[in-house]
C-alpha cells in the first residue's frame, strides 16, 4: 500500500519539472498545507551537453530512429517557432518574466511533441522553472548543475540537502556526516570519489557546427535563467555556473548568427551586454 502523503509518479523519461501539469497535480494532491512544506532540488546542466546527452541516451535505447543529432535539433526548433507563432521567447526569453504563470503554462510549456525526445525543448529550463512558480514558492527550490556536482565531496552535497530540507543527517562520531553515506554521493574526481554521473558523455562527441549553433541559441537563456533561481535556496552556486556559461569559450570566439536553424536575427540586437545588466529581474 502507499503510504500517506505520498506522491507516485509513473517512470517517464520526460523530466518531471517541464511538464504542463504535474506540478499542478502534486500541489492539489497534497493539499495547500502539504504542498507549502515540499522541497524540490533540480539538477541542470550545461544545456546543450544535456541535450547531446538525450539523443545519445535514446540512441542507445532505440527510442530515437533518426541518427544526425543536427537533423532532430534543426526539426524541433522549427517546430517550436511554430508552435510559438514568432521568435520572440526563443531570441528574448527574459519575456518570460513579464508573462503570468498561467500564460507561461499555456503559451510556452505546451509546446512540445508531446514525447520524450524533446531535446531543445527540455533543455530551455527557464520556461520550466517559471511555470514552476506557477504552484509553489521559489524558496522551495534548490537548484545545482551538474558541472558543480561533480566537483563537491559527498560530505558537502549532504550537508547541503541537509539545509534546504530540514532532514537530520547520520553522523559519526565527530560530528560529521557518516562517511559510509557521504562516500556514496561522491561523484567526481576533484572530491576523490570514483562513481561517474549516471550519463552519456559528450566531450567531443556534439559536432562542432552543431555546438556552436546551440550555444549561440541558448545564450539568451542565461539571463533569464538567472533571474528566476535568484531567491531560490543558497543560489549563489548556480548564478556562479551561469556566469561561467554566459562568459564561455565557444560565445567569446563565435559571433555568428543563427541562420542554420532559420532563426530571424535580422531585426534583433545580439550584441552582448554586461552581465549585470542582463541578469537582473
Amino acid at each position: 500500500p502507499t503510504p500517506p502523503h505520498t506522491l507516485t509518479h509513473p517512470p517517464t523519461a520526460l523530466p518531471f519539472l517541464c511538464s504542463s501539469h504535474a506540478l499542478a497535480f502534486m500541489k492539489e494532491r497534497y493539499g495547500p498545507e502539504l504542498a507549502a512544506k515540499a522541497r524540490f532540488i533540480v539538477m541542470l546542466r550545461d544545456p546543450v551537453a544535456r541535450a547531446y546527452s538525450e539523443f545519445s541516451m535514446f540512441r542507445t535505447w532505440g527510442w530515437e530512429k533518426v541518427a544526425s543529432f543536427s537533423e532532430c535539433v534543426s526539426t524541433e526548433i522549427q517546430m517550436l517557432r511554430k508552435c510559438l507563432r514568432n521568435d520572440t521567447l526563443l531570441l528574448h526569453p527574459s519575456a518570460l518574466l513579464q508573462m503570468p504563470p498561467a500564460k507561461v503554462i499555456s503559451d510556452v510549456m505546451c509546446c512540445g511533441s508531446g514525447d520524450a525526445r524533446q531535446y531543445v525543448r527540455n533543455s530551455m529550463y527557464e520556461t520550466c522553472i517559471a511555470g514552476a512558480y506557477a504552484h509553489f514558492r521559489r524558496e522551495q527550490f534548490m537548484f545545482i548543475f551538474a558541472e558543480d556536482l561533480r566537483e563537491m565531496p559527498g560530505a558537502a552535497l549532504m550537508l547541503k540537502i541537509e539545509a534546504f530540507t530540514g532532514l537530520t543527517l547520520l553522523r559519526d562520531t565527530s560530528g560529521a556526516p557518516s562517511s559510509t553515506f557521504s562516500s556514496r554521493c561522491d561523484t567526481g574526481t576533484r572530491s576523490g570519489g570514483g562513481r561517474a554521473l549516471p550519463n552519456h558523455q559528450t566531450k567531443g562527441k556534439i559536432p562542432a557546427d552543431v555546438k556552436k549553433l546551440l550555444h549561440r541559441f541558448f545564450e539568451p537563456s542565461y539571463a533569464a535563467l538567472a533571474a528566476l533561481i535568484r531567491g531560490s535556496f543558497q543560489d549563489e552556486q548556480p548564478l556562479a555556473r551561469l556566469r561561467s556559461l554566459a562568459e564561455g569559450k565557444v560565445l567569446r570566439e563565435d559571433r555568428g548568427d543563427l541562420g542554420g536553424f532559420g532563426v530571424d536575427v535580422s531585426a534583433s540586437s545580439w550584441a552582448r551586454r554586461q552581465w549585470d545588466g542582463r541578469a537582473k529581474a
